[in-house]
């Protein structure tokens, strides 16, 4: 269950409807500060833009979008057993910010390689 909360009320609220759902076992909860997250219009044009790069490239639309996001994307550190392992934030992760600079990045070396965006020319 997640929630954002500005005041002590929203805070109470939210606590009155978590308490309906424990059952004796452990919850974990988390309190950060809130960023919005990228658009579903951001997400849904970074998507086209990438489909558009890979066919004027040749490569797989997933194969580019990995190469795009590790090289654009802060990194983050995945902790298994005892093996650490470092990965690009999803794009899911993004705040509208974040993605507004990839979508940026995206265009910037779609016009170093000659690509047009859908939209664009």
């Amino acid at each position: 269950m997640r929630a954002v909360i500005r005041t002590t009320a929203d805070l109470q609220r939210f606590c009155d409807k978590v308490a309906d759902k424990l059952d004796g076992k452990p919850y974990t909860v988390t309190i950060k500060r809130f960023h919005r997250p990228r658009s579903f219009d951001q997400n849904k044009k970074f998507h086209a833009m990438v489909r558009d790069l890979a066919e004027y490239t040749g490569y797989g639309e997933a194969e580019l979008k990995d190469i795009l996001k590790r090289q654009f994307l802060p990194m983050k550190v995945l902790t298994i057993g005892s093996h650490k392992y470092e990965a690009p934030k999803s794009t899911a992760e993004l705040t509208v910010n974040e993605m507004a600079d990839l979508i940026e990045r995206v265009y910037q070396v779609g016009h170093e390689v000659g690509c047009l965006f859908e939209g664009e020319g």
